[in-house]
């Protein structure tokens, strides 16, 4: 006999999640509690008139999304006469954009024992947006634009936006005591 009752058993649960990322592929993070039994008899399993006393784990992480990537410099020397005729027709259209951040990977986890169990699942924190970079035009021709809602120079620089955290669920089950921690990714 242990100190733990009446024989002791061991279940660990198996959990493996992933995540993913718009720019950059988000990394995997796999955990598995191994199987352990035990008993007083020389055999591997409890006889079916005696309690068995379930302890169960579980423990899952998110992956963490990748970065978006950064937007170029952007350079225009404009040295002749433009001139647009239709409606949203730009004359010099210059724009850097960075690229959104990723999402963070979701995590699950289960932990069912028949007299303890403690799950915990945290999700995957999300990826940054990139950063736009430098935009500069120089004209020296005449620009002409005559359809509704079209400029003569549009120049933009804009960063990309962050992505979201990863969700993340934790259920348990047990006799005497049952602890479940669950936080979503930032």
């Amino acid at each position: 006999n242990t100190s733990a009752g009446q024989g002791s058993e061991l279940q660990g649960g198996v959990t493996s999640v992933a995540g993913a990322g718009a720019a950059n592929t988000a990394s995997s993070v796999s955990s598995a509690a191994s199987s352990f039994s035990s008993s007083s008899s020389s055999a591997n399993s409890a006889k079916s008139d005696q309690p068995t006393n379930g302890i169960a784990a579980s423990l899952a992480i998110g992956g963490t999304a990748g970065q978006g990537g950064s937007g170029g410099a952007v350079t225009i020397n404009a040295t002749g006469s433009i001139l647009t005729q239709g409606d949203l027709s730009d004359a010099i259209f210059a724009q850097s954009v960075g690229g959104g951040g990723g999402n963070g990977g979701s995590a699950s986890t289960n932990a069912d024992g028949s007299s303890y169990a403690a799950s915990v699942s945290l999700g995957g924190a999300a990826g940054t947006g990139g950063i736009g970079d430098t935009v500069f035009v120089t004209a020296t021709g005449n620009i002409q634009t005559l359809g509704l809602q079209a400029a003569g120079i549009f120049a933009q620089s804009v960063g990309g936006g962050g992505g979201n955290g990863g969700s993340s669920s934790s259920t348990t089950t047990g006799g005497q005591a049952a602890v479940t921690f669950a936080l979503g990714g930032l």
